[in-house]
């Protein structure tokens, strides 16, 4: 379960579009946004805030900008000397944009006191000043102007460099162009010219890049740039060159990583779309996906082996929570990594349109000798929901540095914003995690690095793990078990402790005893009709009754289960002779003694033999044939008497 996450919350007069933290004071943020060209009743405004406190956050100065103008569309920060510096994408007027000018990158100064005193007295020392403006894009030829800045991003510097050693590089990108345009330039300034630009991207046509990240990737002074479009995601590279002074680009044109690809051409031409994407190392990219349909989002985590086309392969994915159905940001913050090894853990937030906020977490195992690291999985370690009142439009990580704030326990911060005017910031507390056991080869000695869960074990281990356990527990209950229902004194397992046969044997009487070998199927009953056995002496027979019960066949219906009388045998081939016509039953005389048990044979052939010669001689044979039984009483008259 995820501990307890304090937020505090702040509702501001202006709409807020875009967000940004201070590279090395978390708890300084900027915040922009506004009613946009003439819309009365609202500015457009920067504002600066400050979240020391885990639930407050102080508005401690803002920037009034022109209301003839549009409204903040993104922003960055950096840091040049002591100063914050602000990049902000603001397009100039309508009438400016007709004219052919659109200086949309403008940068801000804010200097900033050591730290505000706790009554605020010094909150009048913060001055906040327009550093100068510039247009980087071509202009558009359309007929319509609506090219705006839709993305800005400032490299992250390498942690082994300090933070002058290396310029740091800005990257801006266009929305609403005709043709997408990618424009790298210098950000070490604070007024930013033509001069300054280290490198143009254009797009193909009516092809625009939904994010972009830049990343100083060595001590050397190389640098990375990935984008991406709806469905593709492209690296460039630049390096620094010292006598020039200048970043200049290493590839000709961008290197091809990935594309995504039609889930099933025949039935739907719809595919997911790329919608953020942030770099975690020098080889490894996340991205952000919508599946067609508002059907879901997913994050993918991409590996760049080598230089040729094609080279980003998906090696992780995750399938964010279901009530997602697309997202809209994403932002990374990388922890401090150990000395030894480069272990480090990264945090991935995820913003959505359901007003939801899910953090992973991703453990990198690092090669002590410098080489390819071993990642972990994606593990979900929140989902922060109903987070503001509106649409979300921005989210921000900050970056942890144990230096920056030593008296404070250590944490990073989450920074959102949306269009219902409020700014809200999560306080996410780090644990300390010690060294490896391993000695140090290096000469400082190792310090603890700081993560926001426990790492995780692999997956083959955790399933290798479960399932013994799984077994064990498994073969305890049936042993425990056998030994309940078996007595002891029968039973063939061996003994159990005498504690514990003890507490069985307490339980023993109030189970039923079951039996341990299956049941068998229960025979059908057997017909209760009478029978007439067959008897070697038909004169041993039974003949204490004048009339014998009569024997019915019967037989079972297959689809009913009911007993009916069985169908009289019919003629046979074998049989030539014709079925003789049935006897009916002869009436008893009153004169007859009924304890009369034998007739006279003569009397008995003469009263068979009025049948006629033909039917009497197949009755005899019939007689014969059959099984020796009492024969039936014929009626008396004159010609015959009882004996």
């Amino acid at each position: 379960m995820a501990p307890n996450i304090p937020s505090s919350k702040i509702t501001l007069s202006y709409p807020l579009y875009a967000a940004a933290i201070h590279p090395h004071d978390d708890s300084r943020l900027l915040v922009g946004g506004g009613g946009g060209e003439g819309r009365s009743g609202v500015g457009n405004k920067i504002t600066l805030l400050d979240a020391t406190s885990q639930t407050e956050i102080s508005n401690l100065a803002e920037i009034e900008l022109s209301r003839d103008e549009d409204s903040v569309t993104s922003l960055a920060a950096t840091s040049i000397g002591e100063s914050l510096v602000a990049f902000a994408g603001i397009n100039s007027s309508s009438e400016e944009q007709k004219a052919g000018k659109n200086e949309h990158l403008r940068s801000f100064i804010v200097t900033l006191p050591a730290k505000e005193k706790s009554d605020g007295s010094n909150k009048a020392s913060i001055s906040a000043v327009e550093g100068g403006r510039t247009s980087l894009f071509t202009p558009s030829t359309a007929a319509t102007k609506e090219t705006y800045q839709r993305v800005i991003r400032v490299s992250r510097p390498h942690p082994s460099t300090t933070p002058t050693s290396l310029p740091r590089l800005g990257a801006v990108a266009t929305g609403l162009a005709p043709k997408g345009q990618i424009i790298v330039f210098n950000a070490s300034t604070t007024t930013p010219h033509e001069s300054d630009v280290c490198g143009r991207i254009t797009l193909a046509e009516k092809q625009e890049a939904a994010d972009l990240d830049i990343l100083e990737t060595s001590s050397d002074g190389d640098y990375s740039l990935a984008y991406c479009t709806d469905h593709e995601v492209y690296l460039y590279k630049f390096s620094y060159n010292p006598n020039t002074k200048k970043a200049e680009p290493i590839f000709s044109k961008p290197l091809f990583l990935h594309e995504l690809l039609h889930p099933d051409a025949f039935s739907s031409p719809a595919r997911p779309t790329f919608r953020a994407l942030r770099f975690l190392t020098p080889t490894l990219l996340v991205v952000l996906l919508n599946r067609p349909g508002r059907s879901g989002s997913e994050v993918h985590v991409l590996h760049i082996a080598g230089r040729a086309a094609g080279c980003g392969d998906v090696v992780l994915r995750k399938r964010l929570h279901s009530s997602m159905k697309a997202a809209t940001g994403l932002d990374v913050s990388v922890l401090q990594s150990d000395d030894i090894n480069g272990d480090k853990q990264f945090v991935i937030a995820a913003a959505g349109q359901d007003i939801s906020i899910e953090i992973l977490t991703l453990d990198y195992k690092g090669d002590a000798k410098g080489g390819e690291g071993k990642l972990g999985k994606l593990n979900v370690f929140t989902v922060l929901r109903e987070v503001h009142p509106l649409q979300m439009t921005s989210i921000a990580l900050s970056t942890f540095s144990r230096s920056a704030a030593p008296s404070q326990p250590p944490h990073i911060r989450l920074v959102s914003v949306s269009m219902g005017n409020t700014a809200v910031v999560h306080t996410l507390p780090l644990i300390p995690l010690p060294p490896p056991s391993k000695p140090s080869t290096k000469t400082k000695t190792p310090t603890n690095r700081y993560v926001l869960t426990s790492p995780q074990t692999s997956t083959t281990v955790a399933t290798i793990s479960s399932t013994l356990l799984l077994t064990l527990l498994v073969l305890l209950a049936a042993f425990l078990t056998q030994n309940l229902f078996v007595e002891p004194s029968t039973s063939k397992l061996p003994p159990l402790p005498a504690p514990l046969q003890s507490v069985l044997d307490s339980y023993r009487p109030y189970l039923p005893h079951l039996p341990l070998s299956f049941p068998t199927w229960p025979a059908p009953a057997e017909s209760t009709s009478p029978s007439v056995s067959p008897s070697a002496d038909a004169d041993t027979a039974p003949t204490d009754t004048l009339h014998e019960a009569v024997v019915t066949p019967t037989t079972v219906d297959p689809d009913t289960g009911t007993y009916g009388t069985a169908p009289s045998p019919g003629p046979t081939d074998m049989d030539d002779e014709a079925e003789p016509e049935p006897v009916s039953e002869p009436e008893l005389n009153p004169d007859v003694d009924p304890t009369a048990t034998k007739l006279d044979t003569d009397t008995e052939s003469e009263i068979q033999g009025e049948g006629g010669g033909e039917a009497g001689a197949h009755g005899d044979a019939q007689s014969n044939a059959a099984d020796p039984a009492p024969p039936i009483p014929a009626p008396l008259d004159g010609t015959a008497e009882a004996t």
